[in-house]
């Protein structure tokens, strides 16, 4: 059984709980001497091939990393790798294949999550439980439903109300949340009622649920967002759950590169991390900072500023773009887009219908409706031929 939970409210705190945080984990005081065996153990895992899911017709299959359909493409559905697995569906059953395509589970749950920390959550008729790499149960499936393991903990739902249990299955914070989400750096947000707050892995409060909604950590700082009458207002709070800016934007960001986005009524500009102005609110359109560069618009065009505020991309009126990522952004000019380098210079032409940023040198593209993958130089790895191709694993 599900509880019943506002639909904006589920997605964005679900969406929050799957992703995977790339920065380095920091704990606060109370939670130094905390168990993160299974991040640790995670974290210790080889480095795996990096496969990309494409999709042929009505199945699924994996790309390598020079672009070759490494996975034939006979799943009727698929997940992303992740700790050298995919989950894959065959037949109406989901099962988990290597990256050589072989299948070491075999198809048997109704759902299966990503491995995180080497455990994967499935679903069977006896409810979400926890396999391990060979397929066998480690916490044995009792529960209405589950998330993946972060820091040790994971959560899991039981009689309409959500709490967490630790790798053998023991339950260390009770279920009595409305949504409980992953944890990063020893915080995991949770959902009372409609108002979120911030445990440690105890599941004592941090931060009481006062907010309507609360961020990711970027440089040890969340957004919180609260309701004023016609209008959300957002400020920042620490690991500690102190509030370090007061609600006082109209809309913030993650702390990137130092540097956090803000909108100050219908203007936007950059704070440091104490909510000091870096670049004033004076532009239409921003974007976040990326790799010391981040896209504005001041009414005259896109361009790209450093974390002074001063150009380093003139504005032009004529194009669209993207945050710079591998040392190119995204640009859009006469309907088509292509790559440009940190002097605004084109590297790669404008003759694609849609683009993704680069990563590790491969960036995916859609051309004449279907899908490829293309190198830095611009040369296809991958030529357009699939209906769609989801973006390399990291793990």
């Amino acid at each position: 059984m599900r509880t019943s939970i506002p639909t904006a409210v589920f997605a964005s705190l679900l969406a929050a709980a799957m992703l995977a945080c790339g920065e380095s984990k920091e704990f606060v005081e109370d939670d130094v001497a905390a168990d993160v065996k299974g991040a640790a153990d995670s974290a210790s895992l080889p480095a795996f091939p990096a496969r990309a899911a494409a999709q042929l017709g009505l199945k699924f299959g994996f790309l390598d990393e020079s672009g070759r359909l490494a996975i034939p493409a006979e799943f009727q559905e698929v997940r992303l790798f992740s700790e050298g697995l995919a989950a894959v569906k065959i037949n109406g059953l989901w099962g988990y294949i290597d990256t050589a395509g072989k299948e070491v589970v075999a198809p048997s749950y109704f759902s299966a999550l990503p491995f995180s920390e080497g455990l994967a959550a499935v679903s069977t008729q006896r409810g979400w439980g926890y396999i391990d790499r060979t397929g066998a149960f480690i916490i044995e499936p009792k529960f209405d439903h589950a998330l993946p393991f972060s820091e040790g903990l994971a959560a899991v739902q039981r009689r309409g109300k959500w709490g967490y249990v630790d790798r053998s299955g023991k339950v260390v914070i009770e279920p009595r949340f409305v949504f409980a989400g992953e944890f990063d750096r020893g915080r995991a947000r949770v959902l009372v009622g409609e108002k979120t707050g911030l445990i440690n892995r105890r599941g004592k409060f941090v931060l009481e649920p006062r907010y309507d909604w609360i961020g990711e950590f970027s440089a040890n700082r969340a957004a919180v967002r609260v309701q004023e009458p016609e209008v959300w207002r957002y400020g920042y709070v620490d690991l500690a759950g102190r509030v370090i800016v007061k609600p006082d934007f109209t809309a913030a960001e993650p702390i990137r590169d130092g540097l956090a986005l803000v909108r100050v009524d219908d203007r936007y500009g950059y704070v440091d991390t104490t909510g000091v102005f870096a670049i004033p609110a004076r532009f239409g359109w921003a974007f976040e900072f990326s790799e010391g560069l981040a896209a504005v618009n001041d009414g005259l065009g896109w361009g790209f500023i450093d974390a002074t505020g001063d150009y380093v991309i003139a504005p032009r009126a004529d194009w669209q773009v993207g945050s710079f990522s591998d040392g190119v952004a995204a640009a859009k000019v006469g309907g088509k887009w292509g790559y440009i380098d940190r002097t605004g210079a084109f590297s790669i032409e404008p003759r694609f219908d849609d683009v993704t940023p680069f990563d590790r040198g491969r960036a995916i593209v859609r051309l004449d409706g279907k899908y490829g993958v293309i190198d830095r130089s611009g040369a296809f790895l991958a030529e357009p031929r699939y209906d769609r191709i989801e973006s390399y694993s990291r793990r």
